[in-house]
């Protein structure tokens, strides 16, 4: 077995006491000595790895040899340890509503059919030209299949000088973004407190970072939902859209017209080695890039006029 999988199934015996419960992405897994049946054993080898490493992945990624992380890069050690699999976050409430073209509209005419991809954006942030080219072609690619990229601007990690007319026209002349139906770019939201829109309240609370954390703290952090609109991984900053597009393909492929969350769960790859490693980057960034959300201060909400009940009018702009 590759010395990293030795050390994350080693690390999960450690925290999976038969009378604890790990918060893993989202869904709570309870290790014991007897082994499930085969469709917890998936979600359960899946939620291990990612929970592995939401206890101690910097520790182990930083011990072991380069070498096998190369070798194990995308891997999911075999445990045979799993009791349960709990159960995966509920979809967001029916009348949530988000603004789009000056309008309120309800989320489920925006989400895709089958798949949704929501991602906060800065327009000047460094990302941006690789990010928003990617995913309007991501979008293009797979937006038949029932794919939709939701690209969420905000004012919070950095003041966005646009207004959200203005950053559409931008995304679409400077990026090639939002040249077809499968990617869109709704209005300016406050994706952190305060004023923090329900759709984002939804997302951090129901699918918390691999470290716990509830909350944004970077631009260019995705969320891919299932059919329901469910999270069911988390993506940080410089996780690239082409490293996380198998992720995409699997939960659009399971069959049926509308697909079982459920299945779309049981379909989506384990996590690999790079996306622990990306999250380990980006806590790092967090507490350095000038694009980071802070606790306070500028960076957190250099207006609080825009939000959620905001039209962008200029007599919002109100310094904090």
């Amino acid at each position: 077995m590759p010395q990293l999988a030795l050390a994350l199934v080693a690390a999960a015996a450690a925290i999976g006491a038969p009378s604890s419960r790990a918060r893993l992405g989202g869904a709570a897994v309870r290790a014991g000595s007897r082994a499930p049946p085969a469709p917890c054993r998936d979600l359960g080898r899946r939620a291990l790895l990612d929970g592995a490493r939401l206890a101690g992945a910097g520790a182990l990624l930083r011990t072991a040899a380069p070498a096998a992380r190369a070798a194990d890069a995308g891997a999911a050690p075999s445990v045979a340890a799993v009791e349960a699999a709990g159960a995966l976050p509920p979809p967001p409430p029916l009348d949530m509503t988000v603004p789009y073209l000056g309008e309120e509209v309800p989320l489920s005419k925006l989400l895709g059919s089958r798949a949704t991809l929501i991602v906060n954006i800065k327009l000047d942030d460094p990302n941006t030209g690789a990010d928003l080219v990617q995913l309007e072609y991501l979008g293009r690619r797979l937006g038949d299949k029932g794919l939709r990229v939701i690209a969420v601007p905000t004012d919070q990690g950095w003041f966005e000088p646009d207004l959200s007319e203005q950053i559409r026209q931008k995304a679409k002349y400077s990026y090639d973004y939002g040249g077809s139906l499968s990617a869109v770019l709704v209005d300016k939201v406050n994706v952190e407190p305060p004023r923090q829109h329900p759709l984002y309240k939804y997302l951090v609370n129901a699918l918390p970072t691999p470290a716990g954390g509830r909350r944004i703290g970077l631009n260019y952090e995705k969320f891919l939902l299932d059919s329901s609109g469910r999270p069911l991984r988390r993506y940080p900053r410089k996780y690239a859209v082409s490293s996380l597009a198998p992720d995409v393909e699997a939960i659009l492929d399971v069959d049926g017209a509308k697909p079982s969350p459920d299945a779309q769960a049981q379909a989506l790859p384990a996590a690999s080695a790079a996306w622990a490693a990306a999250w380990a980057e980006a806590s790092k960034e967090a507490s350095r890039s000038e694009y980071a959300f802070r606790p306070s201060g500028i960076n957190r909400s250099y207006y609080t006029g825009f939000g959620p009940d905001s039209k962008d009018a200029p007599t919002d702009l109100k310094p904090k």
